[in-house]
């Protein structure tokens, strides 16, 4: 029997969360706002908090930033108006895009819903974006068929909630941090109104999500792997790779094109980010050209010695930064520093070039092996780059939402 159209829609979108620089949230996010509103109103029926008939007021809603004119735009803006609720809705297809900026205007947002009791703001704020833009027709169609047919409605909202609905791998990331987490798995599988056939369909599809990570994607999944000419038995990110030769050795072998020769020339940081192909020494599978594998033994002495150049590297460049400049508290190595910081949360500041970017995109390897952390008090950061500088509070929110990383694990 043919495959349907939204089979085969299904299977193309879902194909994307494999292919680099693909953006799948794009793909997904307007074919779930034709369903979102009874989705929404199915899933979180017996809910306490969200129970009620949710409306959608428009997607890709302008938020105005708080300092100028310019927006950022919330997935879908929706509203519970038997609970007088606005509902910030953000969609999230991978473990790896999540924003703490994007939550921090969110929780701004709902700041002002409540202290104001009202979401006529956001009125006037859309106005606003409107008349300083050289797109204001866009922003005069939202404001003419989305918002005012709900002003009603929007000015008698007492509060707002984050709503967002991720991937199970991304599940604990923002759980904390947002007032519901749902990932696919949780929404609806039935609901009525036009299309619900089809949305049978496309939430089986979409429950698909919910099996991938970084982790499930940089390690070959049977649903992508193709026996033939295969000659390799796993697919391994870094990390798994390095604890699969410290327990076998050289009873495999790892591939890498070009050998021992090649790999003592790469920097750790390009390893890190990259997946191995490996294979059993005694039993291999294919042909294979030898001098591109190396035994696990030997493969992990070049990574470890390119972690002790790091090392030392960091040392001697942290001894000349300090004799340049007294002007912090003192020097702590990573777990000393997150207790600090667990402790003392905003009165205390941690240095690190680059700031909150740099922190997020160093990887958690990288940051446990570095020697030092400076640190001084939160109210000595006159005279400093403010930029280089994160308070105890963000350091903790940037482990746990970026790599994962809670007390339990300290």
């Amino acid at each position: 029997m043919a495959k349907s159209f939204i089979d085969i829609l299904m299977d193309s979108i879902m194909e994307t969360t494999m292919i680099p620089k693909a953006q799948t949230e794009r793909v997904v996010e307007p074919i779930l706002s034709m369903y979102i509103e009874d989705v929404l109103t199915e899933t979180l029926q017996e809910d306490p908090v969200f129970s009620g008939s949710i409306r959608m007021i428009c997607p890709e809603f302008p938020l105005k930033k708080p300092d100028n004119n310019q927006s950022t735009n919330v997935d879908w803006l929706m509203i519970n108006p038997d609970r007088n609720q606005l509902l910030l809705v953000e969609l999230k297809t991978a473990d790896t895009s999540d924003n703490l900026n994007q939550i921090e205007i969110y929780h701004s947002i709902q700041k002002k819903v409540m202290d104001r009791k009202t979401g006529l703001f956001l009125i006037e704020d859309i106005k606003q974006v409107r008349d300083a833009s050289s797109e204001s027709g866009k922003y005069q169609y939202i404001l003419e068929k989305k918002v005012l047919p709900n002003q009603k409605e929007i000015i008698a909202c007492r509060e707002a909630k984050i709503l967002y609905l991720v991937p199970k791998s991304m599940e604990t990331k923002v759980k904390s941090h947002v007032d519901m987490v749902l990932t696919f798995g949780m929404l609806a599988k039935s609901i009525s109104g036009l299309f619900a056939e089809e949305w049978s369909i496309i939430h089986s599809r979409l429950c698909e999500l919910d099996d991938l990570s970084r982790n499930t994607r940089n390690q070959t999944s049977p649903k992508f792997q193709t026996t033939s000419g295969q000659n390799y038995k796993e697919i391994y990110s870094f990390d798994a790779i390095l604890d699969l030769c410290k327990k076998r050795g050289d009873s495999i072998l790892v591939g890498f094109m070009g050998g021992i020769s090649e790999l003592e020339k790469r920097d750790l940081d390009s390893l890190v980010v990259r997946a191995f192909k490996w294979d059993e020494s005694s039993s291999s599978i294919g042909k294979k050209e030898i001098c591109n594998w190396i035994p696990g033994f030997t493969f992990l002495k070049i990574v470890d010695s390119k972690r002790d150049r790091v090392k030392s590297t960091n040392s001697d460049e942290w001894i000349t930064s300090s004799n340049r400049s007294g002007n912090w508290q003192g020097t702590l190595n990573f777990y000393e520093m997150y207790k600090l910081c667990e402790e003392q949360r905003d009165d205390i500041i941690i240095g690190f070039l680059g700031g909150k970017e740099a922190f997020s995109n160093c990887g958690l390897d990288a940051l446990k092996i570095r020697p030092s952390y400076k640190w001084d008090y939160a109210k000595k950061l006159s005279g400093k780059k403010q930029s280089n500088w994160l308070t105890g509070t963000m350091v903790i929110k940037l482990l746990e939402h970026f790599y994962g990383y809670t007390s339990n694990k300290a």
